[in-house]
């Protein structure tokens, strides 16, 4: 799973797991080598009454029932409702009170036998009631037969642990190198420090370069580590490696309230039953996926999902498929997407801060999605989703293609008025196709409408095209003198004239005056903060009722191949 660590045990509504899980997962990182207790078996056996999910601490921090009635949401949040009131959904069409009872009897309740009947026909009924069946808690019997089938040493976990898998985290480069940095230090004379001298008379090279070996490993490794196995943090922890060892089935989620609609099907909140964490799922019908001919497509874009890794663009967290559908749970965008934000926010359009703020950030991820070789294709307004702190993230890679080495690509596809035109006279390319997308973008965020189309205007597609190819752009006054040009050059006709487009790519767009006032380093390292942030408690979408509702594919039927 994502998230075993301290963050999501602080979820489970113990006193004290966060704190339990993180001690254990320090103590299993510094545990790097060493030999286990050969009776590690027995004494897990011996503990098998321990091992109930939710006993290691008094539940005083979990959420439970108030006074005069009232209770807590998933957050910690007083929820009251007044006298014969029935409090309405929230954003994801979640209802607190029903939904914060569910959450303590799937987290808090021991399992199986001990569990009392009144409580487990309470649960029953509410988990009827969500329209989803509550998660089993991992038994005694099913962590004693993971860490059979485990067999863990203090390397085990110390790899399996969050803290001390550093060796395939990326984010832990700078730990990594410091600590070969320190496995390589040695002592040597010199002449800029002059205070060394009194150092030197208490500290040997022979006795400094011991402590970069193996005499503390082997400590830890010894009776910290036998304390570690019997105490309740690794307890604990054999019940994340439990839930780790689960498949991926649409009973390990939650569904909430539709959020939108993509090519393939609909895209819906929904929450992880072990951790309460939040992601939109994006569902692909399997027989309008066979309709259109789009497996190959549907495949691509969760493949490309899995290698890309920016914080520009929507991560894939959970893969798995139903007997209709395959559902890729991504990111969860509760900041809504940018159209809805041109068009829906008061007058069209942005002022100049917020859109040079979102066309660096969009910048950066076509920036690291050409570094693989994956040409984007379908930037438009809707494709960008505002977070809950205000910044953006590129999403639906339907379209997105990789590109191999030296080589260009042909394919007219993408929407209608923000196709370069290339792409209409399907002619072979590489990346020119998204910085004239992102021309389009920074002219409809700054203008409140697209450069080829007016806002609800009836236009044929023929027209449209014909107008990308020969005619010009009009810029009002609402464009400064930076603006004007980039728009300019980015929607250059010739893809060898056009912005971005040369030997330095995305360097050459971020060179442009036109991003003066941002500190690009700062930006992808997350710290710019934007000009605007939205209201957690505002909805920044359609209406459920207003999202069209797909209709049923007919001629389509699914054989023993399409499962």
């Amino acid at each position: 799973m994502p998230e075993p660590g301290a963050a999501a045990s602080r979820r489970l509504g113990s006193a004290s797991p966060g704190r339990a899980a993180l001690a254990g997962h320090q103590l299993g990182a510094a545990l790097m080598s060493g030999p286990c207790r050969d009776d590690f078996t027995r004494q897990v056996s011996a503990r098998e009454e321990r091992l109930q999910w939710g006993r290691a601490a008094a539940p005083s921090s979990s959420p439970s029932p108030s006074p005069s009635g009232t209770e807590r949401d998933l957050a910690g949040r007083s929820q009251a409702p007044r006298a014969g009131e029935r409090r309405k959904p929230d954003v994801y069409g979640r209802e607190p009170a029903r939904d914060a009872a569910l959450f303590r009897e799937e987290a808090c309740a021991p399992p199986g036998p001990a569990r009392p009947t009144e409580v487990a026909a309470a649960s029953a009924k509410a988990g009827a009631r969500s329209g989803g069946r509550s998660c089993a808690s991992p038994t005694s019997a099913s962590a004693t037969s993971c860490a059979e089938a485990w067999s863990p040493t203090t390397a085990a976990c110390a790899r399996s642990s969050p803290s001390g898998a550093c060796s395939s985290d990326s984010s832990a480069r700078r730990g990594r190198s410091s600590c070969a940095a320190f496995a390589s230090w040695t002592l040597r004379r010199t002449t800029s420090w002059p205070r060394m001298r009194s150092a030197r008379r208490w500290v040997r090279r022979s006795s400094a370069g011991s402590c970069t070996r193996s005499p503390l490993r082997q400590y830890l490794s010894r009776a910290p580590f036998a304390d570690y196995l019997d105490s309740m943090y690794f307890d604990r922890f054999l019940q994340w490696k439990y839930l780790e060892r689960q498949s991926v089935t649409k009973d390990t989620f939650r569904q909430y309230r539709i959020l939108g609609k993509g090519g393939f099907g609909e895209v819906c909140a929904c929450q992880v039953r072990a951790t309460g964490k939040m992601y939109a799922c994006k569902k692909l019908e399997k027989k309008r996926i066979k309709k259109r001919k789009g497996e190959a497509m549907a495949l691509n874009e969760k493949q490309i999902l899995e290698k890309v890794n920016s914080r520009f663009v929507v991560s894939l967290a959970y893969a798995y498929e139903t007997k209709d559908a395959l559902c890729l749970v991504l990111t969860i965008m509760n900041g809504g997407d940018l159209k809805f934000h041109i068009y829906n926010m008061g007058n069209p359009g942005f002022e100049d801060e917020r859109v040079v703020f979102y066309a660096a950030e969009i910048c950066c991820g076509l920036q690291h999605l050409h570094q693989e070789g994956i040409v984007y294709r379908d930037l438009k307004p809707e494709n960008i989703l505002l977070d809950d702190d205000g910044h953006i993230r590129i999403s639906d890679l339907g379209l997105a293609i990789k590109i191999p080495e030296g080589e260009t690509i042909r394919g007219r596809v993408g929407t209608v008025g923000y196709m370069a035109p290339e792409v209409i006279n399907n002619e072979r390319y590489t990346f020119s196709p998204d910085w004239w997308g992102l021309g389009c973008l920074v002219y409809e965020m700054i203008a409140g409408q697209s450069p080829f189309r007016a806002r609800k205007e009836r236009v044929k597609r023929e027209e449209v095209e014909k107008r990308v190819q020969e005619e010009q752009e009009h810029y009002s006054d609402k464009f400064s003198e930076d603006a004007r040009a980039i728009c300019t050059l980015l929607l250059a006709k010739d893809p060898q004239q056009r912005l971005g487009c040369g030997a330095d790519g995305a360097a050459e767009v971020k060179r442009h005056p036109f991003f003066r006032t941002i500190n690009f380093k700062r930006l992808e390292a997350g710290i710019t903060k934007p000009s605007f942030v939205p209201d957690p408690r505002a909805v920044y979408c359609k209406d459920v009722l207003d999202i069209e509702q797909f209709s049923t594919v007919k001629g389509v039927n699914l054989d023993q191949a399409d499962n």
